[in-house]
C-alpha cells in the first residue's frame, strides 16, 4: 500500500499513522537502502505538525502523534530535534492532570485518551508513553508517574 511518494496509503490517500509506523520499522533496519526509504515518510510527518504540537492530518491526534515521535526519534535527524520536543509537549499537555481539572482522587488521572476528549483509554496511554520513551523520557518523567496512578486504578485487584 506505499504509493509513488514513499507514503503508505489508504483509499488513495497518505496515512499518515500507517506511515509512521512503517517508517519506524525501516528506520530499525541496518540496510541503509531500507533506511533511506524512510525519509520521505518523516518529511511528511513534519508538514503535519499543528500549533499545539500535535502531528496528525485530523484524526486520532494522539496516536499519530505518538508513532510520529517514534518515527522521528529513529530517525536520528538534528533537524527534527525541535518538532518531536513539541510534538513531546503536546502529550504531556493531553494527560488527564491538574492542568484538566482532575485531582489524584480522579479515576481518569493520569490517563491519555484520543485527545480533545475526557476519557483516557490504555492503548492511547501505551503509545504516548512509548512515544514519550522514545523521545528520551526518563522512568522519573512525570508522565510516568501519573500513568501508574492511572494503570494501578485499570486493574481488578480486590486488594
Amino acid at each position: 500500500n506505499r504509493g509513488e511518494n514513499g507514503l503508505w496509503e489508504m483509499f488513495g490517500k497518505p496515512e499518515p499513522g500507517l506511515s509512521a509506523l512503517c517508517a519506524r520499522a525501516l528506520l530499525g533496519s541496518e540496510n541503509a537502502e531500507q533506511r533511506a526509504a524512510a525519509l520521505p515518510v518523516l518529511d511528511f510527518l513534519l508538514g503535519l505538525q499543528q500549533k499545539d504540537g500535535s502531528i496528525h492530518a485530523g484524526h486520532l491526534p494522539v496516536y499519530v502523534t505518538s508513532v510520529a515521535i517514534m518515527a522521528l526519534s529513529a530517525g536520528q535527524r538534528a533537524s527534527d530535534t525541535e518538532a518531536i520536543a513539541r510534538a513531546s509537549n503536546f502529550l504531556h499537555a493531553v494527560q488527564a492532570d491538574a492542568g484538566e481539572g482532575y485531582s489524584e482522587d480522579d479515576r481518569f488521572f493520569g490517563g491519555i485518551g484520543y485527545g480533545g476528549d475526557l476519557r483516557p483509554d490504555l492503548s492511547n496511554l501505551q503509545y504516548a508513553l512509548q512515544a514519550l520513551r522514545a523521545y528520551g523520557a526518563s522512568e522519573d518523567d512525570h508522565a510516568n508517574q501519573r500513568a501508574l496512578i492511572f494503570l494501578e486504578r485499570s486493574q481488578n485487584r480486590s486488594e
